[in-house]
């Protein structure tokens, strides 16, 4: 500690205040009251009201009404079925239609890029009649490169 420090220490420590003047303090100090917390009774009467309403929904007699419907004669029979049957859509069966590009793809996968490699280029003079999918495409972007009329002519 500096010499200051010690000095205001010191200083500090020599002073006091009048005796008058500490019995009022306290005297004041005494009359506070901490803050009344309001938020216990608010978070009871909250759970409380959920505890009542969860129990009124789940005993109410709505809740029931569903056991209590009442049976369809002969006649009022033959006017649901259809609606009863027909309820879903029918799901028609799906065919899957083969792909054209699973040889090049199972090539890819393997390794092997050279098929890729001439679709890609004749892609890219306009000579195919269908273009790559999206993830050839990119992976022939990645292991092609283009080359030269002239280089391929060669």
């Amino acid at each position: 500690m500096s010499n200051w420090e010690n000095q205001y220490f010191k200083e500090a420590e020599t002073l006091t205040s009048p005796q008058q003047l500490d019995d009022d303090l306290y005297k004041t100090a005494q009359t506070y009251k901490p803050k009344v917390n309001v938020n216990h009774l608010l978070s009871r009467a909250t759970v409380s009201c959920s505890l009542v309403t969860a129990l009124l929904l789940l005993l109410h007699p709505a809740q029931h009404l569903g056991a209590f419907t009442h049976k369809a004669n002969s006649t009022e029979q033959h006017l649901y079925e259809p609606a009863l049957r027909d309820w879903k859509e029918t799901v028609m069966a799906v065919t899957p239609a083969p792909d054209p590009w699973l040889a090049l793809r199972n090539q890819v996968n393997s390794g092997e890029y050279v098929a890729l490699c001439h679709y890609w280029r004749a892609e890219q003079q306009d000579a195919s009649e269908e273009s790559l999918p999206d993830e050839l495409r990119k992976s022939a972007k990645r292991h092609c490169r283009i080359l030269s009329s002239t280089a391929s002519r060669s």
